[in-house]
């Protein structure tokens, strides 16, 4: 397991970090070394490398037995449709569809598969690729704009990225599911969590849960975590001496979090940052969970908009072109100074509204989500409704897409990751 895991990280880090670490070098010892320009990073390889890893520690802890065929094995770490932007599957999840076959696909699949493909081309070419429009004008020229202006790239900036990567999702779950092989859920509702913490359980799921199975717990239920905790325990409370080992780990894991989406210090911040938040919250909720307001639902939508307004912060380092950038984005929020008027063909009329009823569809889809309703047993038991949402959808992205004359190609965000 050791060897396994030493190679295939030797073959990532080599192939997408190498730069990075040369300009860490450069940086801090003042050197010239040349950065390497004849690599080509493989399609997808932070997404199967993790895959991989997850099989190799998952056969060395019993959890199945390993596959003695090695295509089959290929298979399930390639598999073309969740390569680019995940989720990052788990052998047992996949085993009995992908690699035994046992589940044929039927004509409810190939609906429901057609259908979230119809809904995330909706989410990614009517909502988002419009949203990226002023986002991008903004991150690049932020200086010029005064602070609700950029306020408001910001914003749309979160909102296009949950757009696009959710709906690429989409497209990905409905593809695999036309061939009657479901994917394990990605997102869920991100946008209603109360907590930074709760947000990264609902945001890009199968990444977070892979760190937390295979680095953090781990970690936490190792020797050096029970030392710590056992010595802790002789001077402190219950809840601090184990709050500080588990505080260690989070500095440990989520830097590296960060690090996966790119070779760049702004990553390394960025999941920093969430780490500091979780950390902190962690003590905010020992020392009010007890209290009454916390379940009130006043609170709740206050919470809400709280952990909106530190996601967005996050977005902002991770956006920006460099770290300083980000930072200095961030305080031009509170200026207004030398700001000029932002262009009509960044926030034409137009695409507000569309954009405006788009994001109702999704509100309207999302809560309906976080009520738990069903939405593949919907279809199933109510022919005249699918069909008709296959029509709209059909429709309106022929008719709304921001595509063609007037618009550019937007490259998927996460799929450079």
């Amino acid at each position: 397991m050791a060897l396994g895991i030493i190679l295939i990280l030797a073959v990532l880090i080599t192939l997408k970090y190498t730069n990075y670490f040369i300009s860490l070098y450069n940086g801090w010892f003042n050197q010239s070394v040349s950065s390497i320009t004849y690599f080509v990073i493989p399609l997808g390889i932070s997404y199967y490398s993790l895959q991989a890893i997850g099989y190799l520690v998952d056969i060395y802890r019993g959890k199945y037995e390993a596959n003695h065929n090695i295509f089959k094995v290929c298979l399930f770490v390639s598999y073309f449709p969740q390569m680019l932007e995940g989720p990052i599957g788990r052998y047992d999840h996949l085993k009995d569809t992908l690699l035994d076959g046992e589940v044929e696909a039927s004509i409810n699949d190939y609906s429901k598969g057609l259908i979230k493909i119809l809904y995330g081309m909706f989410l990614k070419v009517v909502i988002a690729d419009r949203l990226g429009i002023l986002a991008s004008e903004v991150f690049k020229n932020y200086a010029s704009y005064s602070g609700g202006i950029v306020l408001f790239g910001i914003i749309f900036f979160t909102l296009e990225l949950y757009c696009e990567f959710s709906g690429m999702i989409e497209m990905v779950t409905g593809v695999s599911e036309c061939f009657g092989i479901p994917l394990e859920k990605n997102f869920d509702t991100p946008f209603f969590s109360v907590s930074v913490s709760e947000f990264w359980r609902r945001w890009h799921i199968s990444l977070g849960s892979w760190f937390r199975d295979y680095v953090f717990y781990p970690l936490s239920m190792s020797k050096l975590s029970m030392k710590m905790n056992k010595a802790n325990s002789k001077i402190l409370s219950p809840f601090w001496s184990s709050y500080f080992p588990l505080a260690l780990w989070i500095a440990v894991i989520w830097p590296l979090t960060g690090l996966w989406h790119g070779a760049a210090t702004k990553y390394l911040v960025y999941g920093a940052y969430y780490g500091v938040i979780m950390a902190l919250e962690m003590i905010y909720q020992h020392y009010c969970a007890n209290k009454k307001w916390y379940s009130s639902w006043p609170y709740r939508i206050f919470a809400m908009l709280i952990t909106f307004v530190l996601v967005n912060i996050g977005m902002v380092i991770f956006r920006a072109s460099t770290l300083a950038d980000g930072f200095k984005m961030i305080a031009r929020i509170f200026s207004s100074n030398d700001a000029v008027e932002i262009q009509k063909s960044y926030l034409r009329s137009a695409d507000v509204v569309i954009d405006c009823l788009g994001l109702t569809v999704l509100l309207i889809v999302d809560i309906l989500k976080y009520r738990k309703l069903d939405f593949d047993k919907l279809f199933t038991n109510h022919i005249v409704l699918r069909y008709a949402t296959f029509g709209l959808l059909f429709f309106t992205i022929i008719l709304l897409g921001a595509y063609g004359f007037s618009y550019g190609y937007i490259d998927p965000i996460y799929g450079g990751f």
